[in-house]
């Protein structure tokens, strides 16, 4: 449109525009770079004022934690895995040439945080907090990672009054896949860390440093953190330190181990009557165990698990036999890992003392040297009893109102037993007589016939339905054996048919009860080989008369049968022996020549020996002639260990026991705790050992 007074032009022509467009642009380039650089400024400005904040505050936290120090270390000494140095076990060292310093500080434990009013010392040891006990310390070390500063936490697991604020600390990656030992990550005090500086002095006012070694006798420290990093284009450094002397410091340990306290002893007791090898093991609840893991083990064996991460403080374990060591191992569970509580080990009594029931009780309360009433029950698992008593009522009572005592379950017999011991009889010499007791299958112990002036128990002992014996009945038909031989079973009292049999370590047991035969005649014919003696011997057994007494030969390898010498009435057959053809290393006994000379009856008959069998059985054989008969009359001592033993006899006192001597009557023998064999009663024209046995200690 052209130009006119009525219609102006306005604006800028070209040239004007290319004359003006520079000057702009110069203007626009100044001003934005005036606000860039006013910015970068600022950001350095800034950034500078937060490393000087965050390093303060990472000293301000070494500060606290160094001014409640109970001492520095040099190192660790090898950690827990991960805790270690590079996430093993690897310990932290001080060592300056390791660039940059690693602090090491004690310090002691608390029931709460350091900004906490309620919070309090925690003391090493079981039970309350006592303050005479050490103080329970942790480890914190000052380390740098990939340019951080961390802190890590080390709360060595051990006894104390109360659980622990702190916690131990890991890498934050492996916390996770370590719960037990890593309660936490470590924590992270600052960034862009370069350096780490640390000296020790023996004291706030020193001026010479210690060196790094000398860690340990340090009460101060300089510490001084350095930091760079780039912002805006520009380096951003730091150096910050401080100087601050602890109030506790003392001399320290070279490592991390906590001073020694040690826990009170588990202790343990068998007080349980109807299981007397149950060990009840107890020990002292600990104030920073959230529970406690147990594991034990039988004679040395593999260890097993017991109950875990359990809040009691006692725990059971039963065990099988006699002398049986029993380990036991407690550990503490705790928020800052777990750690042994302590180990024991008991062993399981040889004896194991009977329960009296009145009017019965022992003889050896006058002070006469024989045993006390007591039951024991070996590895092979047969029960023994031993003990002389007195007092109480003699005589036969289908519901054993007379009772003795009461074995517990696992210490009873499979059937009703009948055992020929030793009773007072004023009629023979040296009042040794005959005597009866029956051990039944609920446990009671009857003296069924005897006098109560003393009835020894010693010599007794049977086979548990827990013994490997593999039995063998003879019977082939009915009740019947053999010359008018048969089993009665007196009323339902179940004393069991006659049976023997091979027990693991070849042995022969007989059991049962046989009646009314033929005398002299075979009770049972033709043994079998396995189970035939080597010699022929004479072996007592009850038969309910006192003289002549009841006995069983029991022929060998030539003439196996078993059969009733003198008296016919019934014949209890209880006695054990080893047969030929498992015959075991015989030792023989040196008989004596005092007051005239034992020897060998020879023929066919057993030669004195004896035999200490692995389950502390110990087995005399032999028909002996020619020899003393005043009482005592020395026998012979059971070999001791040189060349060969035959075990320790009873250590609580002297062993009497049933034998039987020419013609068929009632003999006695005493076993002195020394081993001492004394015969009364003997004859000598000839005295059996035969069916002479008993547990050694």
């Amino acid at each position: 449109m052209p130009y006119t007074q009525a219609n102006p032009r306005f604006g800028f022509t070209l040239v004007e525009v290319l004359v003006i467009s520079p000057v702009i642009i110069l203007f626009i380039g100044a001003f934005i770079g005036l606000v860039v650089n006013l910015t970068g400024e600022s950001l350095v400005l800034k950034e500078k004022n937060a490393v000087a904040y965050n390093s303060q505050a990472a000293l301000d936290e070494m500060e606290r934690t160094v001014s409640q120090a109970t001492g520095f270390l040099a190192s660790t000494g090898t950690l827990t895995s991960p805790q270690g140095k590079n996430d093993d076990t690897t310990a932290f060292t001080n060592d300056p040439a390791s660039e940059p310093d690693v602090l090491i500080i004690r310090a002691a434990a608390t029931t709460a945080g350091p900004f906490s009013s309620s919070r309090s010392l925690i003391y090493t040891g079981a039970g309350s907090c006592d303050y005479k006990n050490p103080i329970y310390q942790y480890t914190a070390i000052y380390f740098v990672k990939n340019g951080s500063l961390y802190k890590r936490t080390i709360v060595v697991p051990t006894a104390a009054c109360a659980s622990p604020w702190q916690r131990n600390t890991c890498t934050d990656t492996l916390v996770a896949a370590n719960p037990t030992v890593c309660k936490t990550d470590d924590e992270k005090l600052l960034d862009n860390v370069t350096n780490l500086s640390v000296q020790y002095y023996s004291s706030g006012s020193s001026t010479q440093a210690l060196a790094a070694a000398d860690a340990t006798q340090a009460s101060a420290v300089s510490i001084t953190i350095t930091t760079s990093k780039n912002v805006a284009g520009s380096a951003v450094s730091n150096s910050s330190s401080l100087r601050v002397t602890s109030l506790n410091a003392q001399a320290a340990a070279s490592d991390n181990s906590q001073p020694p306290v040690a826990n009170p002893a588990i202790t343990y007791a068998w007080n349980d009557t109807s299981s007397p090898y149950k060990t009840t093991f107890s020990w002292q609840a600990i104030g920073n165990a959230t529970g406690y893991n147990i594991r034990y083990r039988l004679n040395g064996g593999s260890w097993v698990n017991g109950p875990q991460g359990t809040t009691a403080t006692t725990y059971d374990i039963t065990g099988t036999h006699r002398k049986q060591t029993i380990e036991i191992e407690v550990t503490a569970v705790s928020s800052s890992g777990n750690f042994l509580y302590g180990t024991a080990t008991a062993t399981i009594p040889r004896w194991t003392t009977c329960n009296i029931q009145a009017p019965w009780q022992n003889f050896d309360a006058i002070g006469t040297g024989y045993t006390e009433a007591g039951f024991t029950k070996t590895t092979t698992q047969m029960v023994g009893l031993k003990g002389m008593i007195k007092s109480g009522t003699v005589g036969y009572s289908a519901t054993n109102t007379y009772r003795v005592c009461t074995l517990p379950a696992g210490f009873r017999p499979m059937s009703r037993q009948i055992f020929l011991v030793n009773s007072y009889n004023a009629g023979l010499a040296n009042g040794r007589g005959y005597g009866r007791v029956d051990v039944d299958v609920d446990g009671s112990i009857n003296v069924v016939a005897g006098n109560n002036v003393w009835v020894s128990l010693d010599g007794i002992i049977f086979a548990t339905s827990g013994s490997s014996i593999s039995w063998s009945n003879p019977v082939t038909s009915g009740t019947s054996f053999a010359n008018g031989w048969n089993y009665n079973n007196y009323g339902g009292e179940d004393y069991g048919t006659p049976r023997y049999g091979l027990d693991t370590l070849g042995r022969v047991w007989f059991e049962g009860l046989a009646t009314q035969g033929t005398v002299n005649a075979s009770i049972l014919a033709a043994l079998p080989s396995s189970v035939r003696p080597a010699q022929a011997m004479h072996v007592p057994a009850d038969a309910g008369t006192s003289n002549p007494v009841g006995m069983i030969n029991i022929g060998y390898s030539g003439a196996g049968d078993t059969y009733a010498r003198a008296v016919n009435s019934y014949r209890s057959m209880q006695f054990v022996y080893y047969p030929g053809a498992t015959a075991p290393s015989w030792k023989s006994l040196n008989l004596s020549t005092a007051g005239g000379n034992w020897s060998n009856y020879g023929s066919i008959w057993t030669t004195a020996q004896c035999f200490w069998g692995s389950d502390d059985i110990v087995v005399v054989k032999g028909l002996i002639t020619g020899g003393s008969t005043t009482y005592p009359a020395v026998i012979a001592n059971l070999p001791s260990s040189t060349g060969g033993s035959c075990g320790a006899p009873n250590a609580d006192g002297t062993l009497l026991m049933p034998a039987v001597a020419a013609p068929d009557y009632i003999a006695s023998i005493d076993l002195t705790p020394g081993g001492s064999m004394q015969v009364t009663n003997a004859n000598s024209t000839w005295t059996s050992l035969d069916g002479f046995h008993f547990i050694a200690d």
